[in-house]
C-alpha cells in the first residue's frame, strides 16, 4: 500500500449568468409516482432510442420512461425491484444486445435481464453492503464485469461475468477507506481497465489485465467525496478524475500521465453536491463539469477551458431534493443534454441543449372543493386526472353532493391519470 498526500489548491468562485456555460432552453418536469434515488440513460425498451429509468428505493420499484428520440418521454412503465436501493448501473451481461440492470441494496447486488423491452429478476449475489456500482470488462475476457464500493468495510468487490447474465462470486481488495461511488477506467495508459473509489479520500487500483488488481494508493483529496467521474480534462490523452462531495466542492484531479494524481484543485458548486457529470455541453471541445445540488435543488455548470481549469459556476433551478444526474443526447441533435431525479418532488426533470424540453401530459390537481361531485369529475377528467373511489360523510355545513376536501393539494402536478382522492357530503344526518 502507498499513500499520498495532494497539494490543495483551493479557489473561490461566484454565480456567472447561465448563458456562460450552456444555452439550455425550457425545462420538463415529469412527475413520478415514486420518488427516485437514481438515475440511468440507456436503451432499456430496444428500441434504439434513449431512455429514463430510475431507482426508487422507498417504493421498491424501478421505472423506465420510454425515449420518443425528440427528448421527450412516454408515460412510464413500473417493475419491481428491491427495497432499500443504493445504486444501479444498465450493461449487457449475457451479450443479447439488450441493456441489463443491477441494483445494489442492502448484502446483495440483483440483476435484471432486459427481455421484451423489459426488465426481469434474474438472480442476487452476496456482497458486502455495497453503496455504488461500475460496470466493465476487469479481466479482458470480452465479459462484463461488475464493481462495487462497500459501505460498510474498506474494500471494493468485483464479481466476474460469465458471459450468459451470471457472475462469478465477489473477490474483495482492500481500499484503506469506505467509499460513497466507483468508476472503471484505463487510468495509467496501459490499455488495461483500473479502479478508482472516492469517498473519505481518493483510492487508486491499477488493473493488471487479468482481472487482478494493484495493492491500491491513497489520495486526501480534502473533499468528502459522493460522486465521482473521469475524462481528458487537459487534452493530455490521459484520464483525469473530478469528485463531487463536501458541502459545495468539487475536486479536480489531473493525471500525471501513470495513473497517479499529484494535486487537486477545488471548485465552489452548489449545496451538498450528490451527483457528477463530464461532458462538452457548449460544443467547444473542452469538458464541462455538472452536479447536482441536493442541498440548494438546483444544478451547477462550471465551463472547462481545456487544460483542465474551469470558469466560475453556473446553476440552474431543478426540483426539489435532487439525487443523481445523468448526460446524453436525448434529442439526437448532436448535443449533449441532462436529466435530474428529484427525490423531493418525485420527478425528474429534463434539460436540452439548446431547445425547449417537450413538456409531459400531467394530472395537474384542480381545486374541487364545494363543487357539486359531476363537476369536479369533468374538472378532473380535463385536468388529466382520474377520480378515486369516493368517500361520503355526513355534514352539516356542505350541501349533499358537494365536495367536502380533497387528498392531493391543488396544483400538484402528479404522472397522467393520477387517482385523486375526494370527500363527498351527505348532507345532514337526520
Amino acid at each position: 500500500m502507498r499513500v499520498f498526500a495532494i497539494a490543495i489548491l483551493a479557489t473561490g468562485l461566484l454565480v456567472v449568468p447561465l448563458a456562460g456555460a450552456a444555452d439550455f432552453g425550457r425545462p420538463a418536469e415529469i412527475p413520478l409516482a415514486q420518488a427516485p434515488d437514481g438515475v440511468l440513460l440507456g436503451d432499456a425498451t430496444q428500441d434504439a432510442l434513449d431512455d429514463i429509468v430510475t431507482i426508487n428505493a422507498s417504493a421498491s420499484s424501478i421505472s423506465v420512461l420510454p425515449g420518443l428520440g425528440d427528448g421527450g418521454f412516454q408515460r412510464r412503465i413500473d417493475y419491481p425491484a428491491v427495497t432499500g436501493a443504493r445504486s444501479a448501473v444498465l450493461g449487457d451481461w449475457d451479450a443479447d444486445g439488450a441493456d441489463d440492470l443491477a441494483v445494489a441494496a442492502g448484502a446483495r447486488i440483483t440483476v435484471f435481464s432486459g427481455i421484451d423491452g423489459g426488465f426481469a429478476r434474474r438472480a442476487s449475489y452476496p456482497a458486502h453492503a455495497p453503496s455504488a456500482l461500475a460496470v466493465a470488462d476487469i479481466d479482458s475476457d470480452g465479459n462484463l464485469d461488475l464493481v462495487a464500493a462497500n459501505s460498510t468495510g474498506a474494500s471494493v468487490s468485483v464479481l466476474r461475468g460469465r458471459g450468459n447474465g451470471t457472475f462469478e462470486p465477489a473477490v474483495d481488495y482492500p481500499i484503506g477507506s469506505r467509499a460513497s461511488s466507483v468508476l472503471v477506467a484505463d487510468l495509467n495508459g496501459d490499455d488495461t481497465p483500473d479502479i478508482a473509489a472516492a469517498g473519505s479520500n481518493l483510492t487508486i487500483l491499477l488493473g493488471t489485465g487479468d482481472g487482478a488488481l494493484d495493492p491500491f494508493i491513497g489520495y486526501a483529496t480534502g473533499v468528502a467525496g459522493r460522486s465521482l467521474a473521469a475524462e481528458d480534462l487537459d487534452q493530455d490523452e490521459d484520464l483525469d478524475l473530478v469528485v463531487a462531495g463536501g458541502q459545495n466542492q468539487i475536486g479536480v484531479l489531473l493525471n500525471a500521465g501513470d495513473g497517479t494524481f499529484p494535486q487537486h484543485v477545488s471548485y465552489r458548486v452548489g449545496g451538498t453536491p450528490v451527483g457528477v457529470a463530464i461532458a462538452d455541453l457548449d460544443g467547444d471541445g473542452s469538458f464541462d463539469v455538472v452536479t447536482a445540488n441536493r442541498g440548494s435543488n438546483d444544478i451547477s455548470i462550471l465551463r472547462g477551458v481545456g487544460d483542465g481549469t474551469f470558469e466560475a459556476q453556473s446553476r440552474v433551478t431543478v426540483g426539489r431534493t435532487p439525487t443523481a444526474l445523468g448526460a446524453d443526447d436525448l434529442d439526437a441533435d448532436g448535443t449533449i443534454d441532462l436529466v435530474v431525479a428529484n427525490r423531493g418532488s418525485k420527478s425528474v426533470t429534463v434539460l436540452l441543449n439548446g431547445a425547449d424540453a417537450p413538456q409531459p401530459t400531467v394530472c395537474l390537481v384542480p381545486r374541487v372543493v364545494r363543487r357539486a361531485l359531476a363537476v369536479a369529475r369533468g374538472l378532473l377528467t380535463r385536468a388529466h386526472c382520474t377520480l378515486a373511489p369516493v368517500r361520503r360523510k355526513y355534514s352539516n355545513r356542505v350541501k349533499r353532493g358537494r365536495v367536502i376536501a380533497q387528498r392531493q393539494v391543488p396544483g400538484t402536478r402528479m404522472p397522467e391519470e393520477s387517482r385523486i382522492t375526494l370527500l363527498v357530503s351527505r348532507g345532514p344526518k337526520r
